[in-house]
């Protein structure tokens, strides 16, 4: 049997412009040679049907607005709400899209742009007189322990897992609670933490740091593999994880900069990411240009998305 389904709008009289649409699942049409009143009514009703799978949404008034929704929710994602789903207006997820893709370009460019291209020197300085100073060396040795690679290891996971499911996360709640300042906030962390893997792994890319082993057998601080993609994007300097969390902190900060005890949290998270894979599978001064490259990146695409707020508002 064929499902014949049709969507048919149509302007209502009230004063909000919401679409009507009328769903029919079941049987094609078939031509006969009766009166054309059968012929009239069998096109009203998707001709003959099963009675469990034609049904007319304008008179149950169930299955209409549920596909509908469903339909649009397909095409729209979970960014508009519930009475927004019916209006014949685009939904406003399109245009938040639209933001998000349009500003990511520019939001790369200004993480180098004027002051910011100092704190990345400063990133570069500070690695610079880590390694040649020891330091890295030393602060690998003395955290080198199987009892906080056993507290700190889970960090690794942390930081891999919530940058992707906390965008997910965040629309489903704007979507549920139908609170737009949610879902502008699941943006900003999803375009804060692809900015934060591009600039890292582009980073990697050229410098190539061999990352530690487990075993403590000679000091590799400070070997570095100059050129391209010498030695990968997964391990090196900086610090993916620590940029990443550092870049979703100071966005969430410079978007509520209000709420205290959130931005207290969110720096917690940080550190405990970034200190994490410091002592396990990074060195300190990855953590470090990390944070400082993360921070720009959470500043600048905090401004941009606070900025589209206030617009709004």
């Amino acid at each position: 049997m064929q499902a014949c389904v049709s969507l048919v709008t149509r302007p209502c009289r009230s004063a909000m412009p919401i679409c009507h649409a009328e769903v029919r699942l079941g049987c094609p049409s078939r031509r006969t040679s009766r009166s054309s009143g059968r012929q009239s009514a069998q096109t009203q009703t998707g001709g003959r049907a099963s009675p469990r799978l034609c049904v007319s949404a304008i008179r149950t008034g169930t299955l209409c607005p549920a596909t509908f929704v469903l339909f649009l929710g397909v095409l729209g994602g979970f960014d508009s709400g519930w009475i927004g789903w019916f209006h014949c207006a685009p939904p406003t997820t399109i245009s938040r899209m639209k933001r998000f893709i349009t500003t990511f370009p520019s939001n790369v460019v200004n993480c180098f742009k004027g002051r910011m291209l100092i704190w990345h020197a400063l990133a570069i300085l500070l690695t610079v007189v880590l390694v040649q100073s020891g330091l890295d060396w030393w602060f690998f040795q003395e955290t080198h322990t199987p009892e906080l690679r056993r507290w700190l290891f889970p960090a690794v996971r942390v930081g891999f897992y919530l940058p992707i499911w906390l965008p997910i996360i965040l629309f489903l709640v704007g979507f549920i609670m139908s609170n737009s300042r949610i879902v502008r906030s699941g943006w900003a962390l999803l375009q804060s933490e692809l900015i934060g893997l591009f600039i890292s792994s582009a980073y990697k890319a050229v410098t190539g740091r061999a990352h530690p082993l487990h075993i403590v057998d000679r000091d590799i601080s400070h070997v570095f593999q100059f050129g391209f993609m010498r030695g990968g994007v997964f391990w090196g300097w900086p610090s993916s994880h620590t940029t990443i969390a550092f870049g979703m902190a100071f966005t969430v900060i410079t978007l509520f900069p209000k709420w205290r005890w959130l931005s207290a949290a969110v720096i917690l998270y940080a550190l405990y990411v970034g200190l994490g894979v410091s002592m396990t599978i990074h060195w300190f001064s990855d953590f470090a240009a990390g944070v400082i490259i993360g921070s720009v990146i959470g500043v600048i695409v905090g401004r941009c998305f606070s900025t589209e707020t206030r617009a709004i508002s």
